[in-house]
């Protein structure tokens, strides 16, 4: 598995380093190349610890880089999706849009969900059980 990912690391970096495009394209295509890389360190903590392959003083190192990544990647993450032209409803996501109406669009996405509707039992049943003041004494 580590080898696979490496020769996959290795062909993302050679290819960002061929890119003819412009100078901030390839530096936030860098950044998602140095975070893939990472990543596959990161998510095998464990395995290079185990295995003598790192320190843990590396891996504190890597996982602070990773973090650090994270935070300057943050700010491309939605260009970077919409430049794939999905839409939100083919992500299933109410979040990736600009016009600052996330909360709005997640609360119609919940009252549309099929996991929020009421059941007629539930109308028949238990709203008037629920519902009724009187008392029964």
């Amino acid at each position: 598995q580590a080898h696979c990912h490496y020769i996959a690391v290795k062909n993302f970096a050679e290819t960002v380093e061929k890119l003819e495009t412009k100078a901030g394209i390839q530096k936030i295509m860098k950044h998602l190349c140095d975070l893939f890389a990472l990543h596959g360190i990161f998510s095998n903590t464990g395995a290079f610890l185990h295995d003598g392959y790192t320190s843990a003083a590396q891996m504190d190192m890597v996982t602070a880089s990773y973090l650090d990544l994270l935070a300057v990647i943050r700010k491309d993450a939605v260009p970077l999706v919409d430049a794939f032209d999905f839409t939100d409803k083919s992500l299933n996501s109410a979040l990736g849009s600009y016009d600052g109406q996330v909360y709005q669009r997640l609360y119609e996405w919940a009252q549309k969900s099929p996991t929020n509707q009421m059941s007629p039992a539930y109308e028949r049943y238990l709203k008037p059980l629920l519902h009724n003041t009187l008392s029964k004494l």
